[in-house]
């Protein structure tokens, strides 16, 4: 009752209230539409988009902090995987950074608007991209999410996701998805806001060659943006060695810098020195 779950009802009864059922609740389409339609829906398709066929639709029947884990072992089990070699043995390692996916589940559930109607919180994994999709335009503009200090629509159930343990208080979640691109080398996670939601896209591995233009100036600013939050300034040879560029083409880092600055997605750290490195645009 002081956590807001349930509340007193006359006779000796108890009302359970949209927080409990949304959080705890054993079988969410018990609550009725509003609470019903914020299913976790998970869906495996196969293909690039959705107009491929769906060999598999989940939706997590149970409240979100009771089903955190296993909805993270339901996406894992569905993701694509490829196989690696670790010390001399053959291993399979799914395509993305199951810490990147459990920050990015949480701000799925944790962000979504729940004054939108008929959305669920939605993971959707194609073959080599998974997207995940809450109800509602973000809070920061997209571009910021970094470095800026997350806000959040419904802060009661951002506090008791942290006390269960599923999140942090300090909102280091978009830090730590955009670490784990980089650590393993992969395309920068795109983040957008279509209005009436807000969307992060994330791809597996990908050559230098193959990435698109804005797939490396999107790399550039997220490097920059988060080794500024580290007190540090981008090089030609930290962005070399984020998107695994050899020594030897140094010149296309000069390339993507100064198409960044163009763009107005970076400066000079020092704009009397040109070797004082790179900083985002807002500092």
């Amino acid at each position: 009752m002081r956590e807001g779950f349930i509340e007193e009802d006359y006779g000796n009864k108890w009302n359970i209230l949209n927080l409990g059922a949304i959080l705890i609740g054993k079988r969410l389409k018990e609550f009725g539409t509003k609470i019903s339609r914020k299913q976790i829906r998970i869906t495996k398709y196969d293909g690039v988009d959705r107009t491929a066929q769906v060999t598999n639709r989940i939706d997590v029947l149970e409240g979100y902090a009771i089903a955190f884990d296993r909805t993270l072992e339901l996406i894992e089990n569905l993701l694509p995987s490829s196989e690696i070699l670790v010390g001399g043995i053959r291993q399979q390692r799914a395509e993305f950074p199951i810490e990147a996916i459990r920050e990015l589940v949480a701000n799925t559930i944790i962000h979504q608007d729940f004054s939108v109607t008929g959305m669920n919180p939605s993971i959707d994994i194609f073959d080599h991209r998974i997207e995940f999709t809450n109800a509602g335009q973000p809070l920061n503009p997209v571009i910021r999410f970094i470095d800026f200090p997350p806000k959040s629509r419904n802060e009661e159930l951002a506090a008791l996701m942290r006390r269960f343990g599923v999140c942090e208080e300090g909102g280091t979640g978009i830090d730590k998805v955009v670490r784990a691109a980089e650590l393993w080398q992969l395309p920068a996670p795109e983040f957008l806001d279509n209005s009436q939601n807000t969307v992060v896209k994330n791809w597996s591995q990908k050559k230098f060659s193959n990435l698109s233009t804005d797939e490396k100036l999107r790399a550039c600013f997220q490097h920059a943006a988060l080794l500024n939050t580290q007190g540090k300034k981008m090089t030609n040879k930290s962005l070399r060695r984020r998107l695994g560029v050899e020594d030897q083409n140094a010149s296309s880092i000069s390339r993507i810098f100064a198409s960044a600055v163009e763009r107005n997605l970076i400066k000079l750290a020092d704009m009397e020195n040109p070797k004082s490195g790179y900083v985002p645009f807002y500092v």
